[in-house]
């Protein structure tokens, strides 16, 4: 079929039909989303070099090198969706965040390569640090090697998920928090909403964030693909987002 075809090769299509609403590759020297508008900037030094962001984990709070997106990335009262990375951390300072989405220190949603216990871990939280929640005891990321880690949040089933090279490393409740209550406004690959966090210092390969709760059939074909090659979503789901086209044009006569 000939719509099957042209709604297959289209990005746009795409992106409506696998739930990737917002992509940063780097790959064109720019901070750019290619997927939506969510353009990212650089700060405080911050550069791009080979299709990858490259900061260098020195300074505290806002003096870090880190890339901002803009606010609500991650929409408002969405009970479920999932943030997947590459990056290779080097010099990353404890508590140096490969990402952090938030409002403050209140609330908001961080993944470090290594906490002050030496492990990483995908946290939460709608009130403050002694409420976060979430995945704790992956190994420490600060090994000078590239990793891909995806989180997966699922308010329907009750899961924060942990995923690091392709493979569920924990998953926990929620707990207190939930997925419809972050308030991404301030949004960060690198740095802390914490004023005494260093920063991440290493490499970004490659950000996605997608509105669903990926599979682990989901994940583990990304990392088997690698960076700047996003899956092609089923036959299945192409014939249904093709009939749902169809069905509008249909309308629209």
């Amino acid at each position: 079929m000939i719509w099957l075809v042209a709604l297959a090769s289209s990005p746009l299509a795409f992106a409506q039909t696998n739930g990737l609403i917002h992509r940063y590759s780097f790959n064109d020297g720019t901070a750019n989303d290619s997927v939506g508008t969510a353009h990212g900037s650089l700060f405080n030094g911050a550069t791009i070099s080979g299709g990858q962001l490259i900061i260098s984990g020195t300074g505290t709070g806002s003096s870090v090198q880190y890339m901002s997106m803009p606010a609500y990335v991650i929409p408002t009262n969405i009970p479920t969706f999932s943030i997947v990375q590459w990056f290779t951390s080097s010099n990353s300072a404890t508590w140096g965040r490969a990402f952090d989405f938030g409002s403050g220190t209140t609330n908001n949603l961080f993944f470090t390569p290594r906490s002050s216990l030496n492990d990483s871990r995908l946290r939460i939280t709608q009130g403050g640090n002694l409420n976060e929640t979430g995945p704790t005891g992956g190994p420490n990321l600060n090994d000078n090697t590239e990793h891909m880690i995806a989180a997966v949040l699922d308010q329907p089933n009750n899961l924060v998920s942990y995923y690091l090279d392709g493979a569920l490393k924990s998953s926990t409740a929620f707990g207190i928090n939930s997925a419809t209550g972050l308030q991404a406004i301030n949004n960060y690959i690198g740095r802390s909403q914490y004023s005494a966090d260093g920063g991440f210092g290493g490499k970004v390969n490659e950000v996605r964030i997608y509105s669903t709760a990926l599979s682990s059939s989901d994940i583990s074909t990304s990392y088997a693909n690698g960076a700047n090659l996003v899956p092609e979503p089923s036959t299945g789901t192409l014939l249904l987002a093709g009939m749902a086209v169809l069905a509008a044009m249909r309308r629209r006569k």
